[in-house]
């Protein structure tokens, strides 16, 4: 839908790789996320419908809340405390990670004051969002693994 609609701040400068690897990771680490939550419920409509909202809020709000807190000067260096809070949660990592590098040269401008675009995959981009949904891939499945095992044996 990116190349189909022709969105240049996803794709241009090198932005459309990064772009790819976010949807394929945040289908990675948000399926086990997802799955593990659902553990919490008996009633498979609450786990949705819970799912859902924290998807919407952490994944739109306060990803987008976060981004502004960047963006003002006296607020940035709770934002970087907070984005490490926020961050093991799958869709504020993809969301976040979707605004930096769509917007990676207005960013690199605020804080850095270059003329020059950094690269997609820095850590200051995407590389730390792209390495927190991978290994939230993993730890939430192995979560997933031990809370099986645990409902299987009775004791959950």
């Amino acid at each position: 839908m990116v190349l189909a609609f022709d969105i240049d701040a996803l794709i241009l400068d090198g932005n459309y790789g990064a772009v790819f690897l976010f949807f394929i990771l945040y289908g990675w680490a948000i399926i086990p996320f997802s799955y593990a939550l659902s553990f919490f419920f008996k009633v498979p409509g609450n786990s949705l419908l819970s799912s859902f909202f924290i998807h919407l809020v952490f994944g739109s709000i306060i990803s987008i809340v976060i981004y502004v807190f960047f963006l003002i000067e006296s607020t940035r260096d709770a934002a970087s405390y907070l984005v490490w809070i926020f961050r093991p949660i799958p869709s504020f990592s993809f969301s976040l990670g979707l605004l930096r590098t769509s917007l990676k040269q207005f960013f690199e401008l605020i804080f850095e004051n270059s003329i020059t675009p950094p690269n997609t995959f820095a850590m200051r981009v995407a590389g730390e969002d792209l390495i927190v949904l991978t290994i939230s891939g993993v730890a939430y499945m192995l979560i997933v693994f031990i809370l099986e095992f645990f409902e299987d044996n009775g004791s959950l």
